[in-house]
């Protein structure tokens, strides 16, 4: 799948594949995860919209739409997830036994 969109830091027009979508309601964002996780700031409705037009014709034009590049820590709501990673990676060597 694939989605044209407008490229904020010089206007020009960019094509970009896709494998999912997301629609973050706390943000009212629907993020386009692929080469280039964007999101764009939509209403589920329209989000809906958009993902089901993506999905059944395999591309979308969203170049009307203001598009920004996606930031996870910005829209994360696991920020304490990552303390969880330092019980798992604490440097231990894994024994692989028989």
């Amino acid at each position: 799948m694939r989605i044209l969109y407008k490229n904020e830091e010089n206007g020009s027009l960019t094509l970009t594949d896709v494998t999912s979508t997301r629609y973050v309601d706390d943000e009212g964002v629907l993020v386009f995860y692929g080469d280039d996780d964007l999101c764009i700031h939509v209403d589920q409705k329209t989000a809906d919209g958009l993902t089901k037009q993506l999905f059944l014709e395999d591309r979308l034009d969203i170049s009307g739409y203001d598009c920004s590049p996606y930031d996870f820590d910005e829209f994360d709501d696991d920020e304490d997830d990552d303390d969880d990673d330092d019980d798992i990676l604490d440097g231990s060597p894994f024994v692989f036994k028989f």
